[in-house]
């Protein structure tokens, strides 16, 4: 009997594991990928947080019709990180996650239309998506109550956020609607204010140019004029001529001395 001993065979290689993103979306399994991308938003002590990792599960749920999922990805287009701020992308997320019934999408896309952001300003259509949210919220307060503007503005809608914070005098309930409306795009308002300020505010004088004339040379110090020598020989002159009168006077004394 002939054969290789199973002693020399080569050992198979193991089959390498599949990744749990993978292995979620081939499964079809929405849950499993939402809570992957769960824990690596976050970190857990088994999964490494991991923004990268994060969108992609939430990318494979939405490719599985996950309406949270898509509003994750449209955060994520909103805020940049991970990939490049992209509001165009970004709104296509919140529409596709509105239509598929997700709150805090129908909220944001009415404050988009309410701010005139991305949309053009547009109060009816704004509230199209106000009154979907409400519904899809369970909110069956009167629309005109103040019940209905507390539930609204609660779930960050800055149409009644504005309202309620005009009326607020507590600063904290101040400081959380100002935080919830700015979760819902109220924040985009805010920076587009603060480039339109900027641009209007008058560009700042320019510093005068320094004097580019020369300065003027300093006078040049003339020479003192050179005494002239005729001075000096009248000096000689008259002391020669002293001399010789005295000398001549001396020589009439002598000589009458003499004779």
């Amino acid at each position: 009997m002939t054969g290789t001993p199973r002693d020399n065979q080569e050992p198979e290689e193991a089959e390498a594991p599949l990744d749990p993103i993978d292995e979620a979306a081939s499964a079809g399994d929405v849950e499993a990928l939402l809570a992957l991308a769960r824990a690596h938003r976050v970190g857990t002590n088994d999964t490494p947080k991991d923004l990268a990792r994060c969108m992609a599960a939430y990318r494979a749920a939405a490719a599985l019709g996950s309406a949270e999922a898509e509003y994750a990805l449209a955060l994520f287009h909103l805020t940049g990180g991970v990939v490049a701020q992209d509001l165009e992308k970004a709104t296509a997320h919140l529409r596709t996650a509105a239509d598929a019934g997700s709150v805090p999408a129908k909220v944001y896309v009415a404050n988009l239309y309410e701010l005139g952001i991305y949309y053009e300003r547009d109060s009816e259509k704004a509230d199209v998506f106000y009154r979907s949210a409400a519904r899809a919220a369970n909110v069956r307060d009167a629309a005109a109550s103040e019940a209905y503007e507390q539930r609204l503005a609660d779930l960050g809608s800055v149409r009644h956020g504005l309202v309620l914070l005009g009326r607020a005098t507590a600063e904290a309930e101040r400081t959380r609607l100002l935080r919830k409306m700015r979760a819902y795009g109220y924040q985009l308002h805010e920076r587009r204010q603060e480039k339109e300020a900027a641009a209007a505010r008058p560009l700042p004088a320019p510093a005068p140019a320094p004097d580019a004339s020369p300065e003027p040379e300093p006078a040049s110090e003339k020479p003192a004029p050179k005494k002239s020598s005729g001075g000096f020989f009248l000096v000689v002159l008259a002391l020669l001529a002293l001399a010789a009168g005295g000398y001549v006077a001396y020589s009439r004394g002598y000589l009458k001395r003499v004779f």
